[in-house]
């Protein structure tokens, strides 16, 4: 799974460092599975939080069926098909 945010980075003294990411959308103490979620194209902080919080694992998230995605607000089913396209590699 690519992150589909691009950034560039800065380092300390404000200066464009190339390559790397300015800021990560989450905090490093975020849970990895949430993160992981953020990095789907089309998924934003508060969809990932959603997503997190009906599926904490990317376990659970790679069992979901497109009508248990759909069934969270924000997702529809091109939306649910990319989020299962991407956790599963297709």
């Amino acid at each position: 799974m690519s992150c589909g945010r691009h950034h560039r980075a800065t380092s300390s003294t404000g200066t464009e460092r190339k390559g790397y990411p300015v800021e990560r959308p989450y905090a490093r103490n975020e849970p990895t599975a949430k993160r992981m979620y953020g990095c789907i194209e089309g998924i934003g902080p508060e969809l990932a939080e959603r997503l997190y919080e009906a599926h904490p694992s990317v376990a659970a998230l790679s069992g979901a069926s497109i009508e248990e995605l759909c069934a969270l607000e924000g997702i529809g089913e091109a939306r649910a098909r990319r989020i299962r396209g991407a956790l599963r590699g297709g």
